[in-house]
């Protein structure tokens, strides 16, 4: 299997937090336990919890509590920058080039 390059921009995109839910009585059929959508008849939403999700699709990319404050990797890259340039000084930060992304 060849590993795709991806380039720095694909990671830039608008998050979201939403609540979750589980199912209240055991199935046969195979679930999702925890669901970030709508609940559905038969479902509890899960207090204290959310699910943070790419905006596009929905996508959960984690199960966080309710006191957590999602930023966007674009605004994670630019805090790091400005790390990065206190550090090693604004000339080298402006030339800092991005070598490894990586993306479920």
């Amino acid at each position: 299997m060849q590993k795709r390059e991806h380039k720095l921009e694909e990671a830039f995109f608008p998050v979201k937090l939403v609540s979750i839910y589980a199912a209240n009585e055991p199935s046969n059929e195979p679930q999702n336990v925890f669901l970030a959508i709508a609940p559905e008849a038969r479902q509890t939403e899960i207090c204290g919890f959310k699910a943070l999700t790419r905006e596009l699709d929905g996508r959960v990319y984690a199960v966080v509590s309710d006191s957590y404050r999602p930023i966007t990797n674009e605004q994670a890259y630019e805090l790091g920058k400005m790390c990065f340039a206190q550090v090693f000084g604004k000339d080298n930060a402006e030339s800092m080039v991005f070598h490894n992304l990586r993306m479920p």
